[in-house]
């Protein structure tokens, strides 16, 4: 209860500097909650378009049989993929047919037509391409099938993939400086309201210490309150990311319905939600240790500040 009244009495006796660092605070972790909830979303949009991300080998005019065999036998064996379909010149050819032939019917029983459509491997991937990670294994998995006797080229939509990877890469990267930055501006901020509520009750703290209070006695007051109003600015900060992010989704829903109906957004997940609290309450309390670490040596250490 006494932490309570601590608490209340810091808020009473400065009002603005409390208000003007809680609301510093709010700032830094709304910026949080919202590279939190892009990267989020991003991902998802990978996860959603790497699942339909098929593999395409295609195999030259001159292949041998052998050779089939052993490309076969490397993506059935690779854990990449959940299934192998091969397509041979022919099948190539009538699916071909299928799909736009009617706009030459007559094109492909021309007897001067050559079929020009390879033979080829489809490779459906287990899971798509949801990470980073899962992308860099598929390269890699191509770059060693495109090396083996009989293939002419692999094809993964790899142009679109690279691009928004490294995009997504960047982009996260930059957002975690963004956010260190700003939390470390977070922890001066913090110390910098303890470091005046001290100040201010300097004959105070001599009076605990004269009485033979310990240092932790008059040191977790400051503790709290540095990771009570830190912690709030985390919970508030995520209220108005989520307001946010419902005004946004709802914009998409109304303005983009196509795409809406074949991408689902979300907020941030519990446990995303739990971490940006645990960084807010971290915030708040080492801010205000590192200033009350000293608070602890008697009355010259309480007249130092």
């Amino acid at each position: 209860m006494a932490v309570w009244s601590h608490l209340f009495r810091s808020w009473r006796s400065q009002t603005a500097v409390q208000t003007a660092t809680f609301a510093v605070l709010i700032g830094t972790f709304c910026i949080l909650t919202l590279c939190l909830t892009i990267q989020h979303n991003l991902k998802i949009l990978l996860t959603r378009w790497g699942s339909e991300v098929q593999v395409s080998v295609y195999l030259k005019d001159s292949v041998e049989k052998g050779q089939i065999e052993k490309i076969r036998q490397n993506l059935e064996t690779s854990e990449l993929f959940e299934k192998v379909e091969y397509l041979s010149k022919e099948g190539a050819a009538e699916l071909f047919s299928k799909k736009i032939g009617h706009l030459s019917p007559t094109l492909l029983n021309d007897n001067s037509f050559a079929n020009p459509l390879p033979a080829s491997f489809e490779g459906y991937l287990k899971g798509g391409v949801s990470s980073g990670s899962s992308y860099e294994a598929l390269v890699r998995f191509a770059k060693s099938i495109s090396a083996l006797a009989g293939v002419e080229e692999v094809s993964y939509g790899q142009g679109w993939i690279e691009n928004y990877a490294s995009a997504l890469k960047a982009f996260t990267s930059a957002s975690w400086a963004l956010v260190g930055v700003l939390l470390l501006g977070g922890l001066f901020v913090v110390g910098n309201s303890i470091r005046s509520s001290i100040a201010n009750r300097r004959e105070e703290i001599a009076l605990y210490e004269l009485f033979g209070a310990t240092p932790w006695t008059i040191q977790w007051p400051y503790i709290f309150e540095g990771a009570v109003m830190a912690g709030a600015a985390g919970v508030v900060s995520l209220a108005l990311g989520y307001g946010l992010f419902s005004w946004a989704h709802k914009v998409w829903v109304r303005d983009l319905q196509f795409w809406s109906q074949q991408i689902e957004f979300t907020f941030l997940s519990p446990l995303q939600i739990v971490f940006v609290i645990l960084i807010s309450l971290t915030i708040g309390s080492l801010g205000s240790f590192f200033c009350v670490r000293k608070v602890n040596t008697g009355w010259a250490a309480a007249e130092t500040w």
